[in-house]
């Protein structure tokens, strides 16, 4: 092969030319890096996008949302009824031991006198005769009185001595009375059928 018929005598391309060509390819170069980088943040923000909920979506979202605020609503003013219940519990409770108190003061005042009425007649009355509505003196004690009520509930077409007055409200059927220990303690008494 004949080297020196070629162009610039074999040595390839002439230098303004090559220096064109390598101009270009470093220009096509810069242009493909720079799509690279436009590449990359275009699927980058696509998958964040993709990530995100659409306008369908983030309206269910905000649908569920409100629900839920306004189960969370419903639920901050059924908390602040339970607050005004706690101050009427509380003043329930305060009055319902000064009765308690005034109960076990009437209570012993009575024990006392069937105390002393059993040392003067020296046994003849004794106070479970007189608490059990036995005899000799009647006395209408709590004990008498949910007997009674008991026994009324159990058979009601009997006759019964009837002592205690009506009550307005009832809670349940089975319920007769309410018992206050020595305690202070409120227990409700029921027929046991």
């Amino acid at each position: 092969v004949n080297q020196s018929k070629l162009e610039n005598n074999g040595n390839g391309l002439l230098p303004d030319e090559r220096n064109g060509l390598t101009a270009q390819a470093e220009g096509s170069n810069a242009e493909r890096n720079a799509l690279n980088v436009k590449l990359k943040d275009t699927i980058l923000q696509t998958s964040t996008l993709l990530s995100e909920p659409t306008n369908e979506q983030a309206s269910i979202l905000l649908e569920t949302e409100e629900k839920s605020t306004q189960i969370i609503a419903e639920k901050v003013r059924e908390g602040r009824k339970y607050l005004v219940n706690d101050n009427t519990r509380k003043r329930t409770g305060k009055k319902v031991q000064s009765m308690a108190l005034h109960w076990r003061k009437r209570r012993r005042i009575c024990m006392d006198f069937l105390q002393m009425m059993e040392e003067c007649t020296d046994g003849a009355i004794t106070i479970k005769k007189c608490i059990s509505n036995g005899h000799p003196i009647y006395i209408e004690s709590d004990d008498a009185v949910i007997k009674n009520a008991i026994e009324m509930k159990r058979n009601p077409f009997k006759r019964h001595k009837s002592n205690s007055t009506p009550q307005p409200f009832e809670s349940s059927s089975s319920f007769v009375g309410v018992r206050l220990s020595e305690r202070g303690v409120i227990s409700r008494v029921l027929v046991k059928e």
